[in-house]
């Protein structure tokens, strides 16, 4: 049951003999209801202040909810984006052996083409080098017979052309 200030101001009581002073009685019940007006007052003040401060608050923890939520959202973000990186290096890493190894069986291919010709060239230049040999012998056979035939005084006749 509340008691309200204008239920004390309203209070009546009975009168006896020997009883209290009516005026004394009015006179605190006007200071009790005058205080209860003003511990009312100070309570309805405070439940405001409380509202407004439970609304703050209530704003404040939705604020950090929304901070908490935008960090874990950065959080998974960095994380997607470092897996993918990490992801992309790793495709560039196999790509790059890739071609290195390609590169290196291709240049392997070259040195042994290489040295396939260095081997028939050498051949050849043997070969040329018999030959060329054997022409100049056959020059030099030529030209000791041709000076054997002037030295003797035989004319010369063309065997070889």
């Amino acid at each position: 049951m509340n008691i309200t200030p204008l239920d004390i101001r309203k209070q009546e009581f009975g009168r006896k003999m020997r009883g209290y002073d009516p005026e004394e009685v009015h006179g605190f019940l006007e200071r009790v209801a005058s205080a209860l007006e003003e511990a009312n007052a100070s309570v309805a003040t405070l439940e405001e202040r409380m509202k407004e401060a439970e609304g703050r608050l209530g704003h404040y923890r939705l604020i950090e909810q929304n901070l908490q939520d935008a960090a874990v959202t950065v959080q998974k973000s960095l994380d997607e984006t470092k897996r993918l990186a990490e992801k992309e290096a790793e495709l560039i890493v196999r790509d790059a052996h890739s071609r290195a190894e390609k590169e290196a069986s291709s240049l392997q291919d070259r040195i042994q083409h290489l040295q396939g010709d260095i081997a028939t060239l050498e051949m050849q230049r043997t070969n040329f080098m018999v030959r060329l040999r054997a022409v100049v012998r056959s020059q030099s056979d030529l030209i000791e017979a041709m000076e054997l035939e002037a030295s003797l005084g035989k004319p010369h006749t063309d065997r070889n052309l």
